[in-house]
């Protein structure tokens, strides 16, 4: 009896579920001819991006299927009538327009035309036929102008998405007429709203008021980067529905509102980008429905995770990456199980990792980069699901975690460069089946790497090993990842022969660094054309002796490093149109070379962005470099010749130029008053004479550093040095100068150094200098300055001067104790607070990718003809400043 009924129970619920799948089958090749005319209209109008016309929906768009089954379009079952359109992401790029056949859809309930690239079309008319509309996506298509009227009407909306890029459009998309106001006055049923990228500044005061009263249904709102200002209004919490809060990107420069806790439906919060200031509310952290939280790069933003996560916490995503949080990471972490993405980088983090972050099973990207974290790396080996691993730029300690490189096979992002991680490299990091970036730089691992299997099987696309002390020989197998893009092997301790056939499997490499290491290298009969796709070529410190003859074929090359080599003889003629004429970085310095080979190139037609030939031993007449360089260093050689009248009208994008310890001479050209571009102009130690250009001080509104010493320059200093003047170091030393300091110099409220000793400067002590707030060094020695220095207790006097050199002068009278007392930055720091008072010169340095500068701290101690010493401490970059100057003074 029980075996009849389950049988006639499955036959009836067989025949159920076949007639609903012929039903469906019936009901959906019901077509409408007159549908599916429209609909090949529509393709007819629209123009499709060539170069994605195979990836377009409108592919199956062909006559002899049923309509209802083509891609993007969705039919009543009943009816048989279009009431759903997505053309999304088709690469349309024109066709749309108030006569489009679209709008003869009028049973369209669905329409989307986000992502496209309309870029030179306005919003069509024609909405206001589409009344049965519900969804409405126009987001990111690159329609521009006013948001047409039309929608406004569009009652039955419950979803409307206007997002566009807040710049790149011919016109930006307005809001005015209607405004937002009446714009929604009619969408009382909206849940979801975007309207991303639209300038709202205008409507900023009455937005809240409107958006709380007149959609009380909203759950999602999209105004990222909306232009908006002020504060966040309270009556925000009148949408008690609201569920998904999206405002980065714009301006409110204000504190985190704690009535944002308030809601009580709230899922996601993006407050990124948006000048927040004061202590985050860690009521936010707690609230129970909230699943996304993003408040980014606030650089002004402080706060500390909470002591206590609630154990109920829905939390999937934290993103605090760019802002001033503090502290270590709390153990009641662990109660964060749903915890998917946790960015938290370029914070000020501390501490060691809590060993309860071990069980949070749901991981899937954690990016602590840039933060104090110290102890073991985590090992994570319950988080299977994880995909992206930074711990880069932390004081990590240990060794690479077994985990890493025998479990977490989801992993596709592991850094961990500049640590203080020690060990062998496990070979089974390279061969993760889903790895693709593997950064391991400036840790202190070391060994020999061990070869791998099955290296042509992994997904590899970058490898950074530089900067650790591995040994030994490259592993053959690294050339045998086939899809490695970029390889970073520089500053270790590897050995061995290098053929560049070895790397011919690795037929996608683009970068190649090598740079000091102990390799020698077969540069003879290599045939070039195994790896003409390489793009940036580093041999720096590789103990060449000659430049290989096999770059000439490498017609990818924009990027070429030979520094620091055993290279003699001259420049042959060839390197100037190696990458086919378009390299862009050029690096021989440090080398013995000395010369050009004949004839002298003309760099011209080139695109050379960076030429670096400083500390060799080139001769002859300046060679005017490319009219796109941005970086010049000639520094360190033999030229001789004064400078063509019009070259830094010919440089027009020059940041950084030096010509310093040659032989050049003659006038300083006016055409530096022309370029501005320029951040550093180093002329020292040469042979320049006349006099400065008057238009220097006043011309060049980037000039940071100037370095004119120890040339022959006469005449006076600029009168006048401009009110935005932004030097923060002059340097005039050793020249033939006369006259008084001029007081415009006050203008220059970033200088940070100035150095005008050893001329005939004539002038009293100049105590306007006093008020600059950031002068560290103030070189008079050597001078005609002459009378009393008085110190006046009540004015600001120097309050980070570290170096003061008076001596030789001619000045007279008593020399107040309390002056030296007043210099605040000369009395000794604690380590802790050091940072502070470092003199920083990163821009006068071409680091190389990765690299960060190195800095050097050294105390200068000024000795005085009497029972008093001050000792200053000085932090500088290395080889940025002499270390004999020291200041000598008489008390009285």
């Amino acid at each position: 009896m029980g075996n009849s009924f389950m049988h006639t129970y499955l036959y009836c619920l067989l025949k159920l579920i076949v007639g609903i799948c012929f039903l469906s089958s019936t009901v959906s090749s019901q077509c409408l001819e007159h549908q599916m005319s429209v609909l090949l209209q529509i393709k007819q109008e629209l123009s499709i991006d060539p170069q994605f016309v195979t990836d377009s929906k409108l592919l199956s768009w062909t006559p002899t299927k049923n309509c209802c089954l083509w891609d993007g379009v969705t039919c009543d079952l009943q009816t048989g009538y279009v009431v759903g359109l997505d053309l999304s992401n088709s690469s349309i790029t024109s066709g749309i327009n108030g006569s489009t056949s679209i709008f003869s859809l009028h049973h369209l309930q669905y329409l989307s035309i986000a992502g496209n690239e309309l870029y030179s079309s306005p919003f069509p008319s024609g909405f206001s036929r589409l009344s049965s509309l519900t969804h409405l996506n126009l987001s990111w298509s690159g329609f521009f102008g006013q948001v047409p009227a039309e929608i406004s009407f569009l009652r039955k909306l419950v979803s409307l998405d206007l997002s566009s890029y807040p710049f790149g459009l011919e016109e930006p998309v307005t809001l005015q007429n209607p405004d937002i106001e009446t714009l929604v006055e009619n969408l009382t049923r909206l849940r979801v709203l975007h309207l991303d990228g639209i300038d709202l500044s205008m409507a900023e005061s009455r937005l809240w008021a409107v958006l709380s009263t007149k959609l009380p249904n909203l759950r999602v709102l999209g105004l990222s980067n909306c232009n908006l200002a002020g504060v966040l209004h309270p009556s925000l919490l009148q949408l008690e529905q609201l569920t998904d809060l999206q405002l980065s990107g714009n301006n409110f420069s204000s504190r985190v509102p704690d009535f944002l806790a308030e809601f009580s439906s709230l899922k996601s919060l993006h407050l990124s980008y948006c000048g927040l200031y004061g202590i985050f509310p860690n009521s936010l952290f707690l609230m129970r429905t909230l699943r996304s939280l993003d408040v980014s790069y606030n650089s002004n933003l402080t706060g500390t995770l909470p002591a206590e996560f609630p154990s109920g916490s829905r939390l999937e995503v934290i993103n605090l990456s760019g802002t001033m949080f503090t502290g270590n990471l709390p153990h009641s972490i662990v109660n964060l199980v749903f915890l998917q993405d946790l960015e938290i980088s370029q914070c000020s983090f501390s501490g060691s990792i809590p060993s309860s972050f071990e069980n949070l099973t749901e991981l899937r990207y954690l990016d602590f980069g840039r933060n104090n974290f110290s102890g073991p790396v985590p090992s994570l080996a319950l988080s299977e699901k994880i995909t992206g691993l930074i711990f880069s730029h932390n004081h990590f300690s240990g060794f690479i975690p077994l985990s890493y490189a025998n479990g977490l096979n989801y992993l596709e992002v592991l850094d961990l460069r500049n640590n203080s991680l020690k060990g062998m490299i496990p070979p089974a990091l390279f061969t993760k089946p889903l790895l693709r970036r593997l950064d391991l730089s400036q840790n202190q691992l070391n060994g020999q790497l061990k070869e791998f299997q099955n290296a042509s099987s992994s997904l590899l696309r970058e490898m950074h090993l530089s900067e650790n002390e591995l040994q030994g020989p490259i592993p053959v197998s690294i050339f045998k990842i086939r899809g490695l893009n970029v390889l970073g092997l520089s500053s270790n301790q590897f050995n061995g022969t290098i053929n560049f056939e070895m790397i011919k499997d690795t037929n996608e490499l683009t970068t190649l660094d090598l740079s000091g290491n102990n390799f020698s290298f077969e540069v003879s009969g290599v045939n070039s054309t195994l790896f003409s796709h390489i793009g940036k070529l580093a041999l720096g410190s590789c103990n060449l002796k000659e430049i290989p003859g096999f770059l000439t074929n490498l017609m990818n090359l924009f990027h070429l490093d030979l520094s620091n080599n055993k290279i003699k003889g001259e420049i042959p003629k060839w390197i100037w149109k190696v990458g086919n004429g378009n390299l862009v970085y050029l690096n021989l310095s440090n080398n013995m070379l000395s010369g050009f080979e004949k004839p002298i190139p003309n760099l011209s037609p080139g695109y050379l962005a960076v030429l670096d030939l400083h500390s060799n031993l080139l001769q002859g007449p300046f060679l005017m470099p490319s009219p796109f360089i941005i970086h010049l260093d000639y520094s360190h050689n033999q030229f001789s010749s004064s400078l063509p009248s019009r070259i830094f009208e010919n440089l027009p994008y020059a940041s950084f130029v030096s010509l310093s310890s040659n032989h050049f001479n003659g006038e300083i050209p006016f055409s530096m008053c022309e370029t501005w571009n320029l951040f550093v102009l180093d002329l020292s130690k040469n042979h320049f004479n006349g006099s400065i250009p008057e238009c220097l001080g006043n011309s060049n509104s980037f000039l940071k550093v100037l370095n004119l010493r120890n040339n022959e320059l006469h005449g006076i200093l600029p009168k006048r040095f401009a009110e935005n003047c932004t030097l923060r170091t002059l340097d005039v030393n050793q020249n033939h100068l006369e006259g008084p300091l001029p007081r415009s110099l006050a203008n220059c409220g970033d200088l940070e150094v100035l150095d005008v000793g050893n001329n005939f400067l004539n002038g009293s002590f100049p105590f306007w200098l006093e008020t600059l707030p950031l002068l560290r060094v103030l070189i008079l020695r050597s001078n005609f300055f002459g009378g009393s220095i008085i110190y006046s207790p009540s004015k600001t006097s120097f309050p980070l001067l570290q170096i003061i050199d008076l001596a030789s002068n001619k000045f007279r009278g008593n020399l107040s104790s309390e002056w030296f007392k007043s210099w605040k930055g000369m009395m000794k720091q604690e380590k802790k607070s050091q940072s502070s008072q470092v003199l920083r010169y990163s821009y006068l340095v071409l680091t190389p990718e990765g690299e960060e500068e190195e800095e050097e701290e050294e105390d200068f101690i000024s000795s005085f003809n009497g029972p008093r010493t001050v000792v200053c401490r000085y932090a500088i970059a290395m080889k940025r400043m002499p270390s004999q100057n020291v200041a000598n003074f008489t008390l009285q």
